[in-house]
C-alpha cells in the first residue's frame, strides 16, 4: 500500500451549495471519512455517537460551539480542533465557514 497525496483545490467550494459535502476519502464500511464542507450562517445541533470523533480544520469563516453546560468555544480560520465521541453541542456558523473534516468511527 502506498500513500497518495491529495492536493487541496480552493476552487472546490465554488461547486458546493450550502451544507454540501465534497468527499475525498471514504474507507470501506464508513469507519473513516473525510472531505470538505461549507455553510452559510446558521445553527445546527451536533450529537456525535460515543464511538465517533471529528477532526475539523477551519479554512475560512468563524463558528461557535456551545455545550449543554453553557460553555462555548469560538474557532476561526486556521484553527484545528477535535470533537470527541459523545460531543453534544450547538454549532453556530457566525461567518460563512469552509472546513476540512475527518470523521472516525
Amino acid at each position: 500500500m502506498t500513500v497518495q497525496p491529495i492536493r487541496f483545490d480552493p476552487d472546490i467550494f465554488n461547486n458546493l451549495s450550502n451544507q454540501e459535502i465534497a468527499s475525498y476519502f471514504d474507507h470501506a464500511g464508513g469507519s473513516l471519512v473525510s472531505g470538505y464542507w461549507q455553510s452559510a450562517p446558521e445553527s445546527l445541533e451536533i450529537n456525535l455517537r460515543t464511538d465517533q470523533f471529528e477532526l475539523c480544520v477551519i479554512l475560512a469563516g468563524e463558528v461557535e460551539l456551545t455545550y449543554r453546560d453553557g460553555g462555548s468555544h469560538v474557532f476561526k480560520e486556521r484553527d484545528i480542533f477535535v470533537m470527541p465521541g459523545g460531543t453534544q453541542c450547538i454549532w453556530r456558523t457566525v461567518r460563512p465557514v469552509k472546513k476540512f473534516y475527518m470523521i472516525c468511527n
